[in-house]
């Protein structure tokens, strides 16, 4: 790369703007869902483990069972049971065109409840998503639609409340409505990342992305040690930061963030709107490596080039900065909440070539470069692997490498890159199967390790021309493996021959050591009954309150858990209820 005298060569200027950008939200369309003080564990836009979160969520002093109300009036449009998710949601569409949601619910009011229950039994099935007509269930702004629980993948008791547009379905900032929330609390600065972009691009001298300690208070932040660091070529900034509301101690996403170099405006996101279709660019917006290797949530100030989150209001050069000149430039970030309190953070950074050099060796060690705007294949004797365009954020150095596994007799194991490279979708990956005798085909799925060659779960897989192939989301280590084991059930409060009459539910834990649970269903005396599914504790559940059994006599249950590869496992007990 030629030395440029100029500080800066713009290359890219994208201006992103949202719809709902240039409206007003309505400021007292809404009431409070809650009858307490709206105190929350997590706001719109926080970074969560694979997307950005769609909402807020209000505690809910630690409890189940308090009161949920329609925030306005409206009718509920749908409902979903998930054992994942959201739980127990509601939606309910809005005359004004807006459409509020109500997840991780324990229950819905007795007249949507009845409706529910006569489904899952209809359907014979727990997981539903129903779409009930518009005067089916009316409500008025107040009315109790439910109670608060901790259903589906919930951390613990609170309401999950969002607010969409009922077109496009985008969530909307619930903080920007008025809500009465109290927060004079600024964002927080941790650490700043200095990131360089290319082989041609150094931080100090390394060709190594770089942490630096923050320091700072009451919305003013500085380097921990004040050295000026030296940089040179394409750089990007990234930061750790969270925001915290009165009277709670929960981490929360800053709402919008702003770089300067110079005074000059280089990069802008703000957290008001995004589109569902978007969540996985979230990978891209973070520091992948971070997030792996350190559990550390850093938002990366510039956008790689296929990050197509509509998050961004203003990028010159994607957000990242040429230091090519041999001058000290001031560069200085300005975080956000949806309050407007304001965090800042200003440094002296020096460009200029630097003397001596530590690149990354790794660089010489790829065994082919990919481009993310093109399909790209990999193959040789015991693997095929197939990216599909733009499922790379960026161009990749691709590495592989493969190894034999004394424990593991069908494959070897294969390296696939790393984990510490997001990926935009699925690639699809087909391992030899020459080895597997063909009795195990259908029951052979392609597994996952980890760092020590141990087993963490799988990707699936079917057998056709002598490979069996699978999707993954995830780079990382793969080999065959058989799994004819069926899955395990785990009795919580049952027996043969038991007397439950004091119990309100019979309960089972349910896992899988590979495959994973496909389905369960469940009998008493030869009746299908609904056996409700909590994914995060794998536990199932009938509840004698759906009243499908007559209480005081003898029963018979019959209990069968199937996983992805056709693994049947059964419970069977007589009890007394």
């Amino acid at each position: 790369m030629a030395t440029k005298k100029k500080s800066i060569i713009i290359i890219f200027i994208f201006c992103f703007h949202f719809a709902y950008s240039q409206k007003d939200y309505p400021q007292n369309y809404f009431r409070s869902p809650v009858d307490i003080p709206i105190f929350l564990s997590g706001n719109f836009g926080e970074i969560r483990a694979s997307h950005f979160h769609s909402g807020i969520d209000i505690k809910t002093q630690g409890i189940v069972g308090k009161y949920i109300y329609a925030a306005a009036e409206g009718y509920v449009s749908r409902i979903k049971i998930s054992p994942s998710g959201y739980g127990n949601a509601l939606y309910i569409t809005h005359p004004n065109g807006l459409l509020t949601v109500y997840g991780h619910l324990k229950s819905f009011n007795d007249t949507i409840a009845k409706y529910v229950l006569a489904q899952h039994y209809a359907k014979k099935k727990f997981a539903m998503n129903l779409f009930p007509s518009s005067d089916k269930f009316p409500v008025s702004k107040g009315q109790i639609i439910g109670y608060s629980g901790n259903s589906g993948f919930s951390g613990g008791p609170h309401l999950h409340f969002e607010i969409r547009d009922s077109k496009t379905e985008n969530p909307l900032n619930p903080l920007l409505f008025n809500f009465e929330i109290k927060d004079d609390i600024s964002p927080k600065l941790y650490d700043l990342y200095i990131y360089p972009q290319n082989s041609h691009s150094f931080v100090d001298n390394q060709n190594y992305s770089k942490k630096i300690a923050l320091t700072g208070k009451k919305g003013e932040y500085k380097l921990k040690n004040e050295k000026t660091f030296e940089v040179y070529g394409e750089i990007g900034f990234g930061l750790k930061t969270y925001d915290f509301l009165n009277g709670s101690h929960n981490r929360c996403g800053a709402y919008s963030v702003k770089v300067f170099v110079d005074n000059n405006l280089i990069y802008f996101h703000e957290l008001t709107e995004f589109s569902f279709s978007e969540t996985s660019y979230i990978k891209s917006f973070i520091d992948y490596f971070e997030k792996e290797k350190n559990s550390s949530k850093v938002q990366k100030n510039f956008v790689e080039p296929n990050n197509k989150l509509s998050i961004y209001n203003h990028l010159i050069n994607r957000g990242v900065y040429e230091f090519v000149d041999d001058t000290i430039h001031l560069v200085s970030f300005e975080v956000k909440d949806a309050y407007n309190n304001i965090s800042t953070l200003s440094f002296n950074i020096k460009s200029g070539f630097p003397e001596t050099i530590k690149a990354d060796e790794k660089m010489n060690d790829y065994v082919m470069a990919m481009p993310f705007q093109i399909q790209n294949t990999y193959e040789n004797e015991g693997i095929k692997i197939l990216i599909p365009k733009n499922t790379l954020f960026d161009n990749l150095f691709f590495e592989y490498s493969a190894y034999d596994l004394p424990l593991n007799q069908y494959s070897k194991i294969h390296n696939v890159h790393n984990k510490f490279t997001p990926l935009n979708k699925a690639f699809t990956i087909s391992i030899k199967s020459d080895k597997i005798p063909k009795k195990y085909y259908e029951k052979s799925v392609i597994a996952t390790f980890d760092e020590n060659y141990s087993i963490t779960g799988s990707i699936g897989g079917t057998v056709k021309d002598n490979f069996i192939s699978a999707k993954s989301v995830q780079f990382g280590s793969f080999a065959i493996a058989i799994d004819t084991v069926v899955p395990e059930i785990k009795p919580l409060n049952i027996t043969d021959g038991k007397n439950i009459s004091k119990s309100k539910n019979i309960k089972f834990r349910i896992s899988d050591d590979l495959s994973g649970i496909k389905s369960y269903i469940g009998y008493i005396d030869e009746k299908w009954v609904l056996f409700r599914y909590d994914a995060k504790t794998q536990t199932i559940f009938y509840n004698f309150s759906d009243d499908k059994i007559d209480k005081g006599l003898q029963h018979k249950l019959v209990l069968f858990v199937i996983d992805n590869k056709n693994n049947k496992a059964s419970f069977e007990a007589n009890f007394t209820w």
